[in-house]
C-alpha cells in the first residue's frame, strides 16, 4: 500500500492522507472529490511523510529543514531514553549494594558514613547514568575494608556494569 496525499490547491498544504495503490479521488464525496479544490497525489517512496514539501507545480519532495528538525528531535529522544535507562540501571545497582550492606550489618557497625564517603564518586556517576565513569571511579578505589568495600565486591560491581554495557 502506498500513502496518498490530499493537497489543498489554494495553499498547497497536505490536509490528509489515505492508503491506496494509487490516487483515487473519485472514492471521496464532498470537496475532497473536487479536482478544482483538491489534488490527490501518491507520496514518493523516498520522501518522509512528516517532511513533505509541495511545490507550485504540486510535485512532492522532502523538505530538508523539516527533515533536519525531525532528525534532531529523534536524536534527543533517543539519547534521553539511553540516559534514562542508564540512570535506572545505576539506581538498581545502588539499591542492591545498599541492601547488601544492611544485611551485612553496616548500621550496627557504624560504617554507613565511611562507606558512603568511599563510594561517593561511584554513586554519583551511577545516579547520573554515567556508567563508564562509574567503572573508572570504582577502579580508583584503593582503601578497601574487610566487609563493605572489598575488592571482590567492587569487582562484582564493575562486572555488573560491564555486562549491562555489553563489554
Amino acid at each position: 500500500m502506498k500513502t496518498i496525499l490530499i493537497i489543498n490547491k489554494d495553499n498547497r498544504k497536505v490536509i490528509s492522507t489515505y492508503p491506496g495503490n494509487g490516487p483515487n479521488q473519485g472514492m471521496f464525496g464532498g470537496p475532497w472529490a473536487d479536482p478544482e479544490q483538491f489534488l490527490h497525489v501518491q507520496l514518493p517512496d523516498d520522501v518522509d511523510p512528516d517532511c513533505i514539501r509541495v511545490a507550485i507545480d504540486y510535485s512532492i519532495s522532502e523538505d530538508s529543514e523539516k527533515k533536519a528538525v525531525k532528525n534532531a528531535q529523534a536524536s534527543i529522544l533517543y539519547t534521553e531514553a539511553l540516559v534514562e535507562r542508564a540512570m535506572a540501571f545505576g539506581q538498581k545497582i545502588i539499591k542492591e549494594f545498599a541492601a547488601e550492606n544492611i544485611r551485612l550489618g553496616i548500621t550496627q557497625d557504624g560504617k554507613t558514613a565511611e562507606v558512603r564517603v568511599k563510594m561517593a564518586n561511584v554513586l554519583s556517576a551511577l545516579s547520573t547514568g554515567s556508567l563508564y565513569d562509574a567503572i573508572d571511579q570504582a577502579n580508583e578505589i584503593e582503601d578497601f575494608d574487610a566487609k563493605y568495600v572489598t575488592e571482590a565486591r567492587i569487582q562484582s560491581f564493575i562486572a555488573k556494569i560491564q555486562t549491562y554495557l555489553g563489554q
